[in-house]
């Protein structure tokens, strides 16, 4: 009986110390209803290439579709993600469009993927950062 428990627990040892450490796969991270601080009434653009600046600074490829919608590509020597980023004068959201190498399953997928999304989320809300600073300088 004991020799059953110890083989139980170092079991369970295994399977927390394995997934904690080696797993690649986590719940998709998409970025929804993001906000825009516009109190100083940002323009189209200025979001827009706020957002782009970002996107290009980490590497993504970023195609124009329409207003309101950027389309961005990443690739690495092993990976590539296509990203939605859909934004307004308040608020914009990056989602998952496509991507190779990832294991996307529909709901979990590479955590390299959440790391590349969560990094352009904090890039492009500091470059909206320094469009206000420097939108408010020039008044």
């Amino acid at each position: 009986m004991r020799k059953k428990i110890i083989f139980l627990f170092f079991v369970i040892i295994n399977v927390f110390f394995y997934n904690g450490c080696f797993a690649t796969k986590q719940p998709i991270y998409n970025i929804q209803n993001a906000p825009i601080h516009n109190g100083d009434n940002l323009s189209y653009a200025q979001i827009e290439q706020a957002i782009i600046k970002a996107a290009t600074e980490l590497g993504w490829k970023i195609n124009k579709v329409k207003n309101g919608l950027l389309v961005g590509i990443f690739t690495s020597p092993s990976y590539m993600a296509v990203i939605d980023i859909k934004y307004d004068f308040s608020i914009y959201n990056i989602t998952y469009r496509d991507g190779a190498n990832l294991q996307y399953d529909g709901s979990n997928i590479d955590k390299l993927y959440n790391n590349w999304i969560k990094s352009l989320n904090d890039t492009i809300q500091k470059k909206l950062s320094g469009n206000l600073d420097n939108s408010t300088s020039a008044l």
